[in-house]
C-alpha cells in the first residue's frame, strides 16, 4: 500500500513528464494483497464495457521529495516551483483482458508525450510517441479470484473490487504483513463528482520511509480523499487529505458505463517505422522509464600520456563525455565548469533516452543546465512561444522557467532545453550554436 499513494513516489515520476503513470507498480500490489470479487473471465464478466476519461494534475510545492533529475545532478531545477505536471487519460474497457488506455502527458511541455496501452487478449502493447518505439509484452495477471477491471494508472479510479464501502474500508485499514502497522480509513461525509453522489473516504497515512539510522524505524504522513460513488463502487476523485502539503488531485471527467465498445476502440497497431521490441514482464509506463533513474557521473580529470593530470587542465568541455547519438556543447561559459553529466533510460531500461549536463561558476552562484531528449515527434508546439531566434541553422525559442531564462531547439532528433538563472541570452545562443551530434 505504502508504494501505491506515496506522494514521493509519485513526484518522482511527475518530474519526468510521467504524472499519470504515478502509481502503477502499487496498484497491481494493491489488488494483488487486497483485491476482493469472483473469479470470471469474458465470458461471464460482471462489470459492462465502459469508458473513463480522468486528468490528474500536480504541483510539487513542498520541494522535500521526488527531486527532478536536474536537482539530482546537484545543478539547477529547471522548473518554477509552482511548475504544474498535468496528464489525461482516456480508458476504454471491454472486458478484463481487452482495454486500452491512451495518456497524454501535457505538462512540463519538454517531457510532453503520449503513451497507448492496448491489451488484445494475449499481448499488451505499449507505445510512446516521442521516441516511437512499441514493447510487446505480457498482459498483467490479475490475482487469483480477481475479476478485473483494474486500473493499472491509478487503483482509486474507476471501478473497485469492492462490494460496498464498508468492505472498501476494510481492506484501506488491513495490514499488508507483520511490518505494516495499516492505516487508518473512515468515512467524513458526502460530495458530488459528474452529478453522482459520492461517499468521501479519508485514509493515512500515505507515505511512509525508513529511517537512515538503519534502526529499522519508520515515519508516516500524509492523508488522501476519495470519492467513491457508493452504488457502483466507482473511485470518481482522488485528493489529498486536510494538511497535507501535496497539491495533487485525479478526476474523472466523463464514466460512460455500459457503453458500446466496439474491438475497434480497444485495438492498436503500430504506428508506422515505429521500433518494437518484446520483453518478457509486464510493462508499466513511467515505472520502468524512471527505474534507471540519473546515473550521475562526476567532472572528469585530463590526463597526459604518463598518466598523470595535466596540469593546468584543459577546458572543462572537453573534461567530461557525453553519450553517443547525443549533443555535446564544444563551448561553455567562460568561468564554469562541468559539474555532472546524467542519462535517462528509455521503456526498456537500457537504451538511453535522455541526457543532462550541469555547469556551474566558479566562485560565483550561477548555473546552467542542459536537458536532452529524444523526441521522434519533434519539439512539442507548447515549447514553441516566445523570441524565436536562429541556433545552428534551426529555429530556437527563448523563454522562461520561473526566474530562470531558458533556450529550446531541436536538432537531428534531439530535443534540446538551456536553463540558467544569470546568463543572459546571447550566452545560451553561443553555447546552443557549438553542440554537435557525438558519434
Amino acid at each position: 500500500m505504502r508504494a501505491i499513494v506515496g506522494w514521493s513516489a509519485f513526484k518522482w515520476i511527475a518530474a519526468g513528464g510521467l504524472a499519470v503513470v504515478a502509481i502503477g507498480a502499487g496498484a497491481i500490489a494493491w489488488a494483488a494483497t487486497n483485491g476482493a470479487g469472483s473469479a470470471s473471465g469474458p465470458g461471464n464478466q460482471t462489470t459492462p464495457p465502459f469508458v473513463l476519461e480522468a486528468t490528474i494534475t500536480f504541483t510539487d510545492t513542498s520541494r522535500t521529495a521526488g527531486e527532478s533529475i536536474a536537482t539530482l545532478a546537484g545543478g539547477l531545477d529547471p522548473y518554477p516551483s509552482d511548475q504544474e505536471h498535468r496528464s489525461t487519460f482516456t480508458w476504454t474497457y471491454r472486458d478484463a483482458t481487452h482495454y486500452r488506455y491512451d495518456i497524454h502527458n501535457e505538462l512540463p511541455a519538454f517531457t510532453a508525450d503520449t503513451i497507448v496501452i492496448a491489451a488484445d487478449g494475449t499481448n499488451q502493447w505499449t507505445s510512446y510517441a516521442s521516441t516511437n518505439s512499441v514493447q510487446k509484452s505480457p498482459m498483467f495477471a490479475l490475482p487469483a479470484g480477481y475479476e478485473g477491471p483494474i486500473n493499472i494508472l491509478n487503483p482509486f479510479l474507476g471501478p473497485m473490487p469492492f462490494g460496498s464501502i464498508d468492505e472498501l474500508v476494510r481492506q484501506l485499514t488491513a495490514s499488508t504483513g507483520p511490518s505494516d502497522p495499516g492505516r487508518h480509513a473512515s468515512v467524513v461525509g458526502q460530495d458530488t463528482v459528474l452529478g453522482t453522489s459520492c461517499t468521501v473516504i479519508e485514509y493515512g497515512p500515505t507515505s511512509t520511509s525508513s529511517s537512515t539510522a538503519g534502526d529499522g524505524s519508520t515515519t508516516s504522513s500524509g492523508t488522501a480523499r476519495i470519492c467513491v460513488d457508493p452504488l457502483r463502487m466507482v473511485g470518481l476523485r482522488v485528493t489529498p487529505g486536510p494538511g497535507d502539503t501535496a497539491d495533487y488531485t485525479a478526476v474523472v471527467t466523463r464514466f460512460d458505463y455500459d457503453a458500446k465498445v466496439p474491438n475497434s476502440a480497444v485495438a492498436f497497431t503500430p504506428p508506422a517505422g515505429a521500433t518494437v521490441s518484446t520483453v518478457g514482464g509486464a510493462v508499466i509506463p513511467g515505472i520502468s522509464d524512471i527505474s534507471s533513474g540519473s546515473t550521475l557521473r562526476a567532472p572528469g580529470t585530463a590526463v597526459g600520456p604518463d598518466g598523470k593530470p595535466l596540469d593546468p587542465q584543459p577546458p572543462a568541455s572537453s573534461t567530461f563525455t557525453v553519450q553517443s547519438g547525443f549533443l555535446k556543447p564544444g563551448v561553455i561559459p567562460d568561468g564554469y565548469h562541468v559539474q555532472g553529466t546524467g542519462t535517462q533510460s528509455g521503456p526498456d531500461g537500457k537504451t538511453s533516452v535522455g541526457v543532462t549536463l550541469n555547469f556551474s561558476e566558479t566562485g560565483g552562484s550561477g548555473r546552467l543546465m542542459i536537458d536532452e531528449l529524444v523526441r521522434a515527434d519533434g519539439l512539442p508546439d507548447t515549447l514553441k512561444t516566445g523570441d524565436r531566434v536562429t541556433v545552428n541553422g534551426h529555429d530556437a525559442w527563448q523563454g522562461m522557467a520561473g526566474t530562470n531564462r531558458t533556450l529550446v531547439f531541436e536538432q537531428d532528433g534531439i530535443a534540446v532545453q538551456l536553463t540558467a538563472d544569470t546568463l543572459p541570452y546571447a550566452e545560451l545562443e553561443k553555447v546552443a550554436a557549438s553542440m554537435a551530434v557525438v558519434p
